[in-house]
């Protein structure tokens, strides 16, 4: 069981893992601890493995009330509204890279 809580208290999102895959995963070394851990102590270590930019909003969203899945499901949300804005990003400008060269003609 020692070498099953070591993995659970050291799971972070992966990459190219979504949130939910994360979850699941967590959920499954938690069942291998013996399913000791609390709802509250899942939702902390599914927070503790997120990456930085995902953690505040996590942290903010989780009140006592909100279950483990309401909470990964509004995570893996902002995941991929997070991956969405990076991939619009790396692509740059619309028609930037065509422009290049030309010189404005002005009225």
């Amino acid at each position: 069981m020692g070498l099953a809580q070591d993995k659970f208290s050291r799971a972070t999102l992966a990459d190219n893992e979504g949130v939910d895959a994360f979850a699941t995963r967590l959920r499954s070394r938690a069942e291998l601890c013996g399913s000791i851990h609390s709802e509250g102590t899942m939702k902390q270590q599914l927070i503790q493995g997120l990456p930085e930019y995902l953690r505040t909003d996590a942290f903010v969203y989780n009140t006592a009330q909100r279950s483990y899945q309401q909470l990964s499901t509004y995570v893996s949300g902002k995941y991929r509204a997070a991956k969405d804005v990076m991939a619009l990003a790396n692509r740059g400008s619309p028609g930037g890279s065509s422009r290049k060269g030309q010189t404005s003609t002005g009225p």
